[in-house]
């Protein structure tokens, strides 16, 4: 009976075949295996990419914020994870220049921050902004042009923050992580982190966000952060680039639907 089966079996099939009907079958299911594999990897690459985009409003994959100085593990942490990390810290302060002051947002820049995006800062009043990957050095500031402006600055003038006197070394075109604050009350100052302490500008009671900065590889990423939420202590808040913003997360949430609808 099997032997029957078989054979009546395998007649069929050389009579559909012979009819065109199997081939056109078989040409249709590679068709649709080969559109479907096309189609989702096409997806994937766009999910990736809106999700490397939207890093960059953090400047990094993963960011740490709080009011007070963060634990010393979080970092370690991080990077036994190969992950690599920067810190930084924000605070509102008075700059003086002379007789002129005027209040800032100053953001004291880690080494290695930003670990996604880059600055396009103006150096010099000849040249056009100029791309970089590095914040200040010691002993300079950045400025936002409405800064520059209202205090009558230009590059290479001094400027006092706190007990120290900075150089201005650039002009802030264009900046990363400012998706959380894109529409601060006061313009930028930015230094380097190591010159905060001798500004003497943070003391008890001082109002600083601080922030640690972690990217890298997603699967390491999203251990660090299963291994951060129940740690997280008062003050403390993990975002990522969905969390970020609400328009972000409703964009990108958008922009999946309809790469899975497509």
């Amino acid at each position: 009976m099997n032997i029957l089966t078989f054979t009546l079996a395998w007649q069929q099939l050389k009579a559909n075949w012979k009819a065109g009907d199997l081939r056109v079958l078989l040409m249709a299911l590679v068709l649709a295996i080969a559109a479907i594999t096309a189609v989702g990897g096409f997806s994937q690459r766009i999910s990736a990419n809106l999700y490397s985009q939207g890093s960059v409003l953090l400047g990094g994959d993963l960011a740490v914020f709080s009011d007070h100085t963060l634990p010393a593990t979080y970092a370690e942490y991080a990077k036994s994870l190969k992950l690599s990390v920067a810190q930084t810290a924000e605070f509102p302060s008075m700059v003086f220049v002379d007789d002129n002051n005027q209040l800032a947002e100053i953001k004291a820049l880690g080494d290695g921050f930003p670990l996604r995006g880059e600055f396009a800062v103006q150096t010099s009043t000849t040249q056009t902004a100029t791309i970089t990957k590095q914040g200040p050095a010691k002993g300079e500031v950045w400025l936002e042009p409405r800064l520059v402006s209202a205090l009558g600055l230009q590059i290479g003038d001094a400027v006092e923050v706190g007990a120290v006197s900075f150089k201005i070394a650039g002009v802030i075109q264009t900046e990363p992580s400012r998706g959380g604050d894109m529409f601060s009350f006061a313009p930028r100052l930015m230094m380097h982190l190591q010159d905060v302490a001798g500004t003497e500008l943070i003391q008890y009671g001082s109002r600083v966000k601080y922030q640690l900065v972690v990217a890298g590889n997603a699967g390491a990423v999203a251990q660090f952060s299963a291994w951060l939420q129940p740690q997280l202590q008062r003050g403390e808040r993990l975002e990522d680039v969905k969390t970020a913003r609400p328009e972000i997360k409703s964009a990108i949430e958008k922009a999946e639907i309809f790469l899975g609808l497509s």
